[in-house]
Formats: structure tokens, C-alpha cells, sequence
């Protein structure tokens, strides 16, 4: 089905990927921590907490077995469609995954119906201070903030 073509539509559906808006993310301090924190003990492991550039939603991470992660956006502050519903697997820094894509126009973090899942790639650097996130829409969905970002890691909200 084509986003937007049922039953004689004019316009089409433009979705909204779970993350509003290009995600580039701004650090706020390292260490370890068990339970997520800024930086895990193995520095390219997905768990821990990143924030977009323009200081707006943190994102968790959290382990969910072995090499399995799941996140979701932590905090009041958000400009984005949520529950993102990040589910990934992978390790050594290489992540892919699943995330939910929203119908627009959005209005975060209450935004329109879940419309789909569409796919996720991580790739975290070597010092762990950064990643690059990939996310890509469902098939015959048109999404007009998808691409790589990069992020970076930030402390718990």
C-alpha cells in the first residue's frame, strides 16, 4: 500500500520517523556506569544515554540481553514522536535495528498513528564519543527527516 493512495486520496501521508528532526547529539560527560550512563565500560557499546545537537531529547539505550539493546526517549523534553521503540542488535561498535514511524503532522511527543517499523544502523566510534545513526522508512513511506546524524554521548537526564 502507498502511504496516502486508499479510497480516492489526494495528498499524500508524509511520516515523521520516531526521531522529529535530523538527531545530532551533544555530550555532557563520560565514566561508567552499570545502568546505562554516559559511557558503558566498553566504550563503543550502544548503552548509555545521547542527546541531539540542539539539546533536546535524551535518549537510553539499554542492554536487553546479550548484544541486544532497546531505547527510548528519557526526560519531559522531547521534540520527538514517542514510544521510539528502538530495538538493536549487534556489538563491537555495529548496531541495526527497528524503530516506529508516526504519521505528521506531529505534535511531540503525542504525534500521529504508529504507521509502521522502519530500520536503524549505529555505527558507535572507537573512543565511543559518537555515533553515526542511520534510519530508514517502512517500504512506499515517504519521510522527509530520515538519513544519518551523527550523536553523541550525554549524561542521564
Amino acid at each position: 500500500m502507498s502511504a496516502g493512495h486508499g479510497a480516492g486520496a489526494a495528498a499524500a501521508v508524509v511520516v515523521v520517523a520516531a526521531l522529529v528532526g535530523g538527531i545530532v547529539l551533544a555530550s555532557s560527560g563520560g565514566g561508567s556506569s552499570p545502568s546505562g550512563g554516559a559511557a558503558a565500560a566498553d566504550s563503543t557499546s550502544l548503552a548509555g544515554y545521547w542527546r541531539d545537537q540542539s539539546g533536546g531529547p535524551v535518549i537510553q539505550f539499554v542492554e536487553s540481553g546479550p548484544n541486544k539493546f532497546t531505547g527510548q526517549v528519557v526526560g519531559t523534553n522531547t521534540s520527538f514522536c514517542v514510544p521510539v521503540n528502538f530495538a538493536a542488535t549487534g556489538s563491537n561498535g555495529r548496531y541495526s535495528g527497528t524503530t516506529t514511524f508516526y504519521t505528521v503532522p506531529p505534535n511531540p511527543p503525542n504525534c500521529g498513528p504508529a504507521i509502521g517499523t522502519g530500520e536503524i544502523s549505529i555505527v558507535v566510534a572507537a573512543n565511543g564519543a559518537t555515533a553515526q545513526f542511520t534510519n530508514t522508512p517502512p517500504t512506499d513511506i515517504t519521510c522527509d527527516n530520515c538519513g544519518t546524524v551523527t550523536w553523541t554521548r550525554a549524561a542521564a537526564p
